[in-house]
């Protein structure tokens, strides 16, 4: 070996760069050990039956900066599940293994029916938080699997996925019965996951579809529809009312989104249900956008529309000692437009922030005084918020307020406050 690597360094038919590449890879071909293939992976079980896979060990490096998101495990399955607890709740433990502070930007789920929590102050390194996915059992009856997509700060792993999974049952419906056929893992499938509706703007009647497909060997009958389940600005145009073996179907949804009072995201599920034990109870996923129409202006139609200027683009409230305490400050909001100011929304990221506005709507020229209050409690390290503020200034119809404070990396309770038992 060593007689071949010399006689590589006194090629002159190879560049230097060229040298480099060809020893490392014989070095690495070399000193890397042979994994067998039939190597496998373990999983172990809790007393209950519910499976958790344990979460793969992050790479260990000497020269490791910034901060490092360690997960106990990262899938967990409930195995079977009885409808009538309504929530199915797990929670998985992660500890920042790295050296800086390490702050979850968002946690968001595959569907609907999952609703995540997490904790959302920041974490020194060694100190540990969770997250944790509670799935709505009710009419979910059957197999399901869903995933929880985690951002952090991180940029050794800025995106981590969770999985749960089980197999909701409901009391005298039994799918694997052969009073009620065995339908051999054939399954009713949608062509996609949700029906999607962005952007919505808000002058607009839109409509989306989707593709529902009988996979199962049995012609499959559909329940009609109960239109008062609807909300009023949404309207099903087309319907299954059974569907043969590999038959498709597309059904229509439209929204009016004129009949919407608010802007932003929205969501809502329509109820699926069939005689079928591949599909007793489903629902379909409706999700949307709506935001605001703004024809195209001139330079001399933009200057007579609303204009809302405010005196201070975020605030800081610094460095906060003792937490449990309610801080507060004001922003000044104006509309320096031609035409009247609208303000549709003024909503915080975080129900620790409330907002009190004296009233909604700005004349040409007026003011108006907007208070921020924190509440403190529980907080630590640093805190970074929004306001989210929706308008009808065209030039800036939506935009983000960040309330910010530094807190102790563990907290202090202040003196005054209620002590929580």
């Amino acid at each position: 070996m060593y007689d071949f690597l010399t006689s590589i360094i006194q090629m002159k038919s190879l560049s230097t760069n060229q040298k480099s590449r060809f020893l490392a890879i014989l070095t690495w071909v070399y000193f890397t050990p042979i994994i067998p293939a039939n190597a496998q992976t373990t999983k172990t079980k809790s007393p209950t039956n519910k499976t958790i896979t344990p979460a793969p060990a992050p790479v260990k490096t000497t020269t490791r900066k910034g901060p490092l998101v360690s997960f106990e495990h990262t899938k967990f399955d409930f195995g079977p599940i009885n409808e009538s607890i309504k929530f199915a709740t797990h929670r998985f433990n992660y500890t920042n293994i790295g050296d800086a502070p390490l702050i979850l930007n968002n946690v968001q789920t595959s569907c609907g029916c999952t609703t995540p929590e997490w904790t959302h102050d920041t974490l020194q390194p060694g100190e540990s938080g969770f997250v944790s996915a509670r799935y709505e059992t009710t009419n979910r009856i059957g197999k399901f699997q869903k995933t929880v997509t985690v951002y952090t700060n991180s940029t050794e792993n800025a995106i981590i996925f969770l999985d749960i999974a089980g197999d909701v049952y409901r009391e005298g419906i039994d799918v694997n019965s052969n009073t009620q056929f065995q339908y051999n893992n054939g399954k009713i499938t949608f062509s996609k996951p949700s029906i999607t509706f962005s952007p919505l703007l808000d002058n607009a009647i839109d409509t989306q579809s989707i593709t529902v497909t009988n996979e199962t060997p049995l012609t499959v009958d559909f329940y009609a529809l109960d239109p008062k389940l609807l909300p009023p600005y949404l309207q099903v145009l087309s319907w299954p009312t059974s569907l043969e073996p590999d038959e498709h179907f597309k059904i229509k949804i439209q929204i009016d989104a004129k009949k919407i009072n608010y802007y932003g995201f929205g969501t809502f599920e329509i109820p699926m249900n069939t005689g079928s034990p591949a599909l007793p109870y489903g629902s379909i996923l409706v999700t949307f956008t709506r935001k605001q129409y703004f024809p195209k202006y001139s330079a001399s139609q933009l200057a007579k529309t609303p204009r809302l200027t405010l005196d201070k683009k975020e605030h800081n409230f610094g460095s906060i000692e003792a937490t449990g305490d309610l801080v507060t400050t004001e922003f000044k909001f104006t509309n320096t437009g031609k035409q009247l100011l609208k303000i549709y929304n003024m909503d915080p990221s975080c129900g620790c922030i409330t907002v009190k506005a004296p009233k909604m709507q700005l004349q040409p020229g007026e003011s108006m005084q907007v208070r921020v209050i924190f509440d403190t409690v529980t907080k630590k390290g640093y805190a970074n918020y929004q306001i989210g503020v929706v308008c009808n200034d065209p030039t800036n119809p939506e935009f983000m307020i960040p309330i910010k404070a530094q807190f102790p990396t563990k907290a202090k309770t202040c003196p005054t406050c209620p002590q929580l038992k």
